[in-house]
């Protein structure tokens, strides 16, 4: 249950990376050699409050870049306090100065973020969705992708709830080992 200081927030990321998380605990804030995404700050960890951003960005980090959809991936789901977080400015501009009315909230947070600090859950995303029988190319993650691209937040929530009622997201409690 979320009080009125938290936020369910969401991060995706690499196969690689996903799994270097769950071995050592907690997400590293970035490493500007080391990211595939462009105009990110180097040392900040990213998240959304929207779950279709971070399939997005994993999906998308995970492919280096290219459009279509590469699996697997992961996707952490943490409950965080407000009072930590700071707007990631960079893309909320980003978005408005496209003319898109996303309604999802970007964040970021200075430094390391410790799994064991937050109510922390993870999916490893091994499926790109459903794939429609005419057109092989078109799956769930590419109609996320594509709705992010070009700003279409319906779709991106409409895409990412069948991703999710066709099981290709499993959640699981993060356990420090």
């Amino acid at each position: 249950m979320e009080t009125n200081n938290e936020i369910t927030l969401y991060h995706g990321t690499t196969k690689e990376a996903g799994e270097q998380i769950l071995k050592c605990g907690q997400i590293e804030g970035s490493d500007i050699n080391q990211i595939t995404v462009n105009n990110t700050e180097s040392g900040y960890v990213f998240f959304s409050d929207t779950l279709g951003v971070a399939l997005h960005y994993g999906s998308y980090k995970q492919s280096r870049n290219e459009t279509s959809p590469r699996v697997p991936f992961y996707v952490f789901k943490l409950k965080m306090s407000k009072d930590m977080l700071v707007d990631d400015i960079y893309e909320t501009t980003h978005m408005k100065d496209l003319g898109y009315d996303f309604k999802s909230k970007f964040y970021k947070i200075k430094g390391d973020v410790a799994l064991v600090n937050h109510d922390c859950r993870y999916a490893k995303i091994t499926s790109v969705g459903i794939v429609e029988r005419m057109h092989k190319n078109l799956n769930t993650l590419t109609n996320i992708n594509s709705a992010y691209f070009h700003g279409d937040f319906t779709t991106v929530i409409s895409e990412t709830k069948l991703f999710e009622d066709s099981n290709n997201v499993l959640w699981k409690a993060y356990k420090n080992e």
